[in-house]
């Protein structure tokens, strides 16, 4: 019994460890929107974590900010710390896969990557098990 739950505490952990990675950038895109322009933020959003996860057209206003963050150059100047990471934020959406199989292909790979760290910690956890 305790293998289990504490296989779906690392399976948890390992899941949002690697999830943050590529999120990461857009986070710190969006913080930075939030606290240092809230003329853009009431403007193009506001944009709470359930209006994008239900409404297309704020995640999209809020990718033309990020797509359009180091072409404006008032902003450029104003806050230099948005624009790295609005770049960073556009690069990891180009490596985004744009088909259905593609899609498919990333779950998998990451799917494989979830279930290979997590058999590496529960190894490391329960040595004597290999669970």
């Amino acid at each position: 019994m305790l293998h289990k739950i504490v296989y779906l505490v690392v399976v948890s952990l390992v899941t949002g460890l690697l999830l943050a990675i590529p999120l990461f950038p857009f986070w710190k895109t969006w913080r930075r929107v939030k606290t240092n322009h809230p003329d853009l933020w009431q403007s193009k959003g506001p944009f709470d974590l359930m209006s994008m996860i239900t409404h297309s057209e704020v995640v999209r206003s809020f990718m033309d900010i990020v797509a359009l963050a180091d072409r404006d150059e008032e902003l450029k100047k104003q806050d230099p710390e948005l624009v790295k990471w609005a770049k960073l934020s556009r690069e990891v959406w180009k490596m985004a896969p744009r088909s259905f199989l593609g899609q498919i292909g990333y779950f998998f790979v990451f799917l494989y990557f979830v279930l290979f760290f997590t058999g590496l910690l529960m190894g490391a956890i329960f040595p004597e098990t290999g669970t």
